[in-house]
């Protein structure tokens, strides 16, 4: 059910009119800004439209206003031509001088194109005031009213394909292909000398048992019991897999237990051991990788590498490892699940979903994926 301030921006949103659905006419266009704040895995989502965009306007000049803790997903990505990076907590604070000061500097860029990723009132009554001579973006439930043209919010779509349908309101093609993350030379070095530091044989798989922190909300709900991890860790060890434990900024005591309980040789935890960059790095040079739903998985699936997603509240429609033919995820079978819809999670006293499998089920898609890969 909606929050009275959701209602009240639904109102207001249909008061300022309906937004198209398609472009009636399109200006010369030369700048664009598109937006994106957060959260790491939601700015991973918007590659797809990210490159589809520059093929869709392949002689303009575009940037990509984006939170800081997400901007490591964007760098070196050879569509963007300027990252401007702002913090999060100028909105989440939030903080209004710094909020205006951030439109003034957007003023000045007299963009002639705005595509917004997020999909709120406050976002489109504030991106408006940007003075795009266009304004696109995804209209939820009546809260797109500010917006020149706006795609339907779809919870039956990935949401890759969500936010790819705002570039096709003006005309971006579909290509077919998945999410990405521009991994550079440097860092692949890095994180090899990382690897031989530890003594790691070159086949190994990375454990990701935490996520569901971001810097607007934390949903460790989303996560699956440390049992199904340290089961899955210990048949990949007698699978010849070394194990990399990794995590963020909230995984350090979950990551910490499951070191504790791997008294094998061949398991290190680098939680909060590496940057983002460095932790895109190791995913890439990964032969296998198990991760809840996080940043960690949608990472790995841009990265497109051997995962197994584990779904517990959350809908594998919605952010399964998008397009990553060496991807494949385990979900819950109980007829509740997913609960997660509109950004929240149903209250719920038993959370069945979370019990509902274990680590033979995530083991016996891991040795499919790998039959698959010979």
């Amino acid at each position: 059910m909606a929050s009275l301030p959701e209602k009240v921006g639904r109102i207001i949103g249909f008061l300022q009119g309906t937004p198209k659905g398609k472009a009636e006419r399109i200006p010369e266009i030369r700048r664009i800004l598109q937006v994106k704040l957060w959260a790491i895995g939601e700015v991973i989502f918007t590659t797809p439209a990210v490159r589809q965009l520059r093929q869709g306007f392949p002689g303009a000049e575009i940037d990509y206003l984006v939170g800081r803790t997400a901007a490591p997903v964007l760098e070196n990505n050879p569509y963007i031509n300027n990252l401007i990076i702002e913090d999060e907590h100028t909105f989440l604070t939030p903080q209004p001088t710094t909020a205006l000061a951030l439109l003034a500097r957007l003023q000045k860029k007299k963009y002639d194109l705005l595509l917004l990723y997020h999909h709120t009132l406050f976002f489109n009554l504030y991106f408006r005031v940007v003075g795009a001579k266009l304004l696109v973006g995804i209209d939820r439930r009546g809260e797109g009213g500010p917006l020149y043209l706006a795609s339907k919010m779809d919870e039956s779509l990935h949401q890759a394909d969500e936010y790819s349908q705002v570039p096709a309101l003006l005309g971006a093609v579909d290509d077919g292909e998945g999410m990405e993350i521009f991994v550079r030379n440097g860092e692949l070095t890095r994180a090899s000398e990382l690897l031989a530091l530890h003594h790691l044989k070159k086949k190994f798989a990375i454990i990701a048992p935490g996520g569901g922190v971001n810097p607007k909300t934390e949903m460790l709900d989303k996560r699956l019991p440390l049992a199904v991890f340290v089961g899955t860790a210990k048949e990949l060890l007698h699978m010849g897999f070394d194990i990399v434990i990794i995590g963020g900024n909230g995984d350090e005591e979950v990551c910490i237990q499951m070191e504790q309980t791997l008294t094998d040789s061949g398991v290190v935890n680098l939680c909060g051991r590496t940057n983002l960059r460095e932790l895109f790095a190791l995913l890439s040079l990964a032969d296998m990788v198990v991760a809840n739903d996080s940043a960690v998985a949608h990472a790995a699936a841009a990265l497109r590498r051997p995962q197994v997603t584990l779904f517990g509240p959350t809908s594998p429609v919605r952010v399964n490892p998008y397009r990553n033919p060496r991807g494949s995820f385990v979900a819950s079978s109980v007829s509740c699940a997913p609960c997660y819809h509109d950004a929240r999670l149903a209250d719920c006293e038993h959370h069945n979903c979370l019990r509902d499998y274990g680590s033979q089920e995530v083991i016996a898609v891991i040795r499919e994926i790998l039959t698959k890969k010979g």
